[in-house]
């Protein structure tokens, strides 16, 4: 029986066209002389000045030579300088007017490119409007088109290829600057990743492949190979997945991404986040089943982030943290339950933040801090039980750290502090009830650090605490 996805409608994010359109601008009052007050002007002030050249003289006369007796030639000489005073008079409007008409036809000519140039903007506005709203339209269409190829329950090439089609859609939405269009198609993506399948079914190889193509596309939109990775800060929502094939995360940078695989089923395969880096972001595997599987997280830096395995459980299988850096980080292993298998710290390098381990309970299995070094890190397995558990603290550096028990329970264990080194660190055992086993601090440093056993349980079954050496 072929799996099908359970796919999630999602609404899209539809553009009002009316908040696109461009608003109605008011046609602003002129400044400037319009030519129908220009042309009226010039004709009313030709009048004027004829009228003026006619009157203005003989007035003129009449003031300046009133009830005097003059000769023809001061008549003359008094007419003409009448006469040029008047046309002084005019030249001088007639440049004052010639100035005025200047400037307004300079003003008509920067208000009308003015104009052009605000229609210029507005059509280049409504163009882009009208080529954004385009691309929205093809971008919806290729939405429904990649779901349809996902949904396809006959062909399991169909379906890949869907995978691909939501890969390619995000990344144009996210270029289209629509982060939120490109989460919905990362939504759809995992909702199909945390969809129902049976891995033992004729068609679980198909299922299988399909699906490490999907965590795939979400592991290449992280590398930081190219730089900013294109899907940060995206929220990745694969609860319950069942997870049996490899997954490649490594080089990885979740700088502020969140992926959520709790209550998922990883029965077998890698998971691997090798050389990778989380930044601020986080993984949560609450409630996860690790059957067998292995999930390596060697070398990774976690700056900030944090990681929750909070009621986990593990069968068989690995967990390693070798060689990781952590930074101000936290990982919470509160209630985990392990039954063999092995967890793997060794030469790992943790400042500040924390791990617990609170409540949790171990039967068989191997844990190695072997090498590791604490720099003002809490350690914590207060509440937890272990029953025929190896642990190793085996080479270790604890600087202003602390490393509790309290409250632990001790049956067939053994745990060695061999060769490590506590510098100003407190490993405290108190209220631990000791049925039987080895606490070992053969040859165990101490500077200014302290071992606690106070109020320490322990029952008729021998403890041996092999002392400094």
């Amino acid at each position: 029986m072929v799996a099908r996805a359970h796919l999630v409608s999602y609404p899209l994010a539809m553009t009002d066209d009316t908040a696109l359109a461009p608003k109605a601008t008011r046609r602003s009052t002129s400044r400037f002389l319009r030519p129908w007050v220009i042309v009226p002007a010039v004709i009313a002030f030709v009048v004027f000045g004829a009228v003026a050249l006619l009157l203005l003289p003989q007035l003129l006369l009449d003031n300046w030579l009133a009830n005097q007796e003059v000769d023809t030639a001061t008549v003359r000489l008094a007419v003409g300088n009448a006469a040029q005073v008047v046309l002084f008079s005019l030249g001088g409007v007639i440049a004052l007017v010639g100035v005025t008409l200047s400037l307004s036809r300079h003003g008509l000519e920067l208000e009308n490119a003015e104009n052009e140039r605000a229609k210029e903007e507005r059509r280049i506005t409504e163009l882009e409007q009208q080529r954004h709203a385009d691309g929205d339209r093809e971008l919806r269409a290729r939405f429904a088109q990649a779901v349809g190829l996902l949904s396809d329950p006959d062909k399991p090439t169909t379906r890949q290829a869907g995978m691909y089609a939501l890969a390619a859609l995000a990344d144009d939405w996210a270029n289209h600057g629509r982060t939120d269009e490109r989460q919905v198609c990362i939504d759809v993506l995992c909702g199909y990743l945390r969809s129902r399948w049976d891995p033992t079914s004729d068609k679980g190889d198909d299922e299988r492949r399909i699906r490490a193509t999907g965590f795939d596309l979400i592991g290449t939109h992280h590398r930081q190979a190219d730089g900013q990775p294109s899907w940060d800060g995206a929220r990745f929502n694969i609860q319950g997945a069942i997870i049996d094939f490899d997954i490649n995360f490594r080089n990885t940078r979740f700088a502020s991404s969140r992926v959520d695989l709790s209550h998922a089923v990883f029965s077998g395969g890698t998971v691997s986040f090798t050389h990778g880096s989380i930044q601020g972001g986080g993984l949560t595997f609450s409630q996860a089943q690790f059957l067998g599987a292995t999930l390596s997280f060697f070398g990774t830096e976690l700056m900030g982030g944090s990681i929750d395995f909070e009621h986990c459980s593990m069968s068989g299988g690995r967990l390693t943290f070798s060689h990781a850096k952590f930074l101000g980080a936290d990982l919470a292993f509160e209630y985990w339950t392990q039954s063999g298998g092995e967890i793997l710290f060794t030469r790992s390098n943790l400042s500040e933040g924390s791990i617990s381990f609170a409540d949790a309970k171990f039967a068989g299995g191997y844990f190695n801090f072997g090498s590791a070094v604490f720099e003002g890190t809490l350690v914590d397995f207060d509440g937890a039980s272990f029953s025929g558990t190896n642990m190793s603290f085996g080479g270790s550096k604890f600087r202003a750290g602390e490393l509790t028990f309290h409250s632990a329970t001790f049956d067939g264990s053994e745990m060695s502090f061999s060769r490590a080194q506590l510098s100003g660190s407190i490993v405290s055992f108190g209220d631990s009830l000791f049925k039987s086993g080895q606490v070992d601090f053969e040859y165990a440093k101490f500077a200014g650090g302290d071992v606690s056993v106070g109020e320490t349980k322990f029952s008729s079954q021998p403890v041996i605490f092999p002392w400094l050496k």
